[in-house]
């Protein structure tokens, strides 16, 4: 197997150089890889987050330096420039565990799946988080379900492995935002591509929670848009 992982990522100075160093020594030692790369799809930041990808680029990490802002924009870009047929995307924080999830998914779904979710709320999973949160995510995943009837329950998990051939029939999301993930789904399903869940255990990461207060009206204006677009 041969993988192109794609990170979206801002105003992440203080954590990706050791984060994505990270993932080249865990990728390393998955013995079902034949060769990977490692994208760093990184959107203009306020720090300079530019400046240490330019310094930590080597055979198998390279920067996608992006102008616009969006983790959309990041991962669309960033699938992009992949060379490989499959694609890991997973947030800069790396609130999983890569390993357990490639090599499960190489040994049972990729044979025949198009899209591998690594799901919080798939029968097995563990994930922490706080009371507030999880009302939060229900509610959001109800209100999904309802718009656009996507029958999946991770809709906006951080990790999916993506067959790179499956946006030749889908087409790419045009949303620049976090619906990013909903519109990809919706597509996906559309177009009746195959679509599995795989338990993970995932603890919520301090720089990965968006502020609720901010970010909820952007989600819900965005969602309706999108709702009315497709």
């Amino acid at each position: 197997m041969k993988l192109s992982v794609v990170v979206p990522t801002i105003n992440s100075s203080r954590i990706i150089r050791k984060n994505l160093k990270e993932i080249e020594r865990t990728l390393y030692t998955i013995p079902e890889l034949e060769d990977f790369e490692i994208l760093a799809a990184a959107q203009t930041s306020k720090d300079n987050t530019f400046d240490i990808l330019k310094k930590t680029a080597n055979d198998k990490i390279k920067p996608v330096l992006i102008i616009p802002k969006g983790k959309g924009i990041g991962l669309t870009l960033g699938i992009k420039k992949a060379v490989f047929e499959w694609v890991l995307m997973i947030d800069d924080d790396i609130p999983y565990d890569i390993k357990r999830f490639i090599r499960l998914a190489h040994n049972k779904y990729t044979h025949e799946a198009d899209i591998i979710i690594a799901s919080r709320y798939a029968p097995g999973a563990k994930y922490n988080s706080t009371i507030k949160r999880k009302i939060a995510s229900f509610g959001y995943r109800t209100l999904i379900k309802l718009l656009f009837g996507i029958p999946q329950k991770d809709t906006q998990a951080g990790m999916k492995l993506i067959r790179r051939s499956a946006f030749e029939k889908m087409g790419f999301p045009k949303e620049h935002g976090y619906v990013w993930d909903t519109e990809l789904l919706y597509k996906a399903n559309k177009k009746h591509l195959k679509i599995a869940e795989i338990p993970v255990a995932l603890l919520n990461s301090e720089k990965n929670q968006l502020n609720l207060k901010k970010a909820v009206p952007s989600i819900l204006k965005d969602m309706i848009n999108l709702r009315m677009r497709v």
